[in-house]
């Protein structure tokens, strides 16, 4: 499953059935269901802090790469 698609969100919104069907016979109904809330959890609050624009702390090194196009 993993191979087939990359984690994050593909340029439409969406996933394929594939890997939405391989997802479910991955990690059953149940196990689907909480990835999707968790994800989705995930990405609510991250909003909420882009919003209040929170950053790191100043002695923490950035997760990812700065990808603002400076």
């Amino acid at each position: 499953m993993a191979t087939t698609e990359t984690i994050g969100a593909p340029s439409n919104n969406f996933i394929s059935d594939e890997t939405r069907r391989d997802a479910g016979r991955y990690f059953g109904a149940q196990g689907l269901a909480d990835t999707i809330g968790t994800l989705d959890s995930i990405t609510v609050l991250g909003a909420g802090a882009s919003t209040v624009q929170v950053g790191l702390r100043a002695d923490r090194v950035p997760p990812l790469p700065d990808t603002r196009g400076r």
